[in-house]
């Protein structure tokens, strides 16, 4: 992603979640439930973001109260 990117962020396989949270570049992302087990979003880079590898942190709680963490990487370019 470049300074100034939107991208989608499509979150596959969350099976029973009730909820999904996520992070990035210590913000956190909004993510909608678009059929069972799909949730999406959007990713925004601010523009004056430094470029770097940055971490992506989602969270999923499912019905039972238990929760799981997952985290990737995200390039930002200049």
């Amino acid at each position: 992603m470049s300074q100034g990117d939107i991208q989608p962020l499509r979150v596959e396989g969350a099976g029973t979640a009730t909820t999904l949270t996520a992070t990035a570049f210590d913000r956190p992302v909004h993510l909608s439930s678009r059929s069972p087990g799909v949730w999406e979003g959007l990713l925004g880079v601010d523009v004056v973001q430094k470029a770097g590898s940055y971490p992506v942190v989602v969270t999923v709680t499912r019905s039972d109260g238990t929760t799981a963490s997952a985290q990737a990487t995200v390039a930002v370019t200049a």
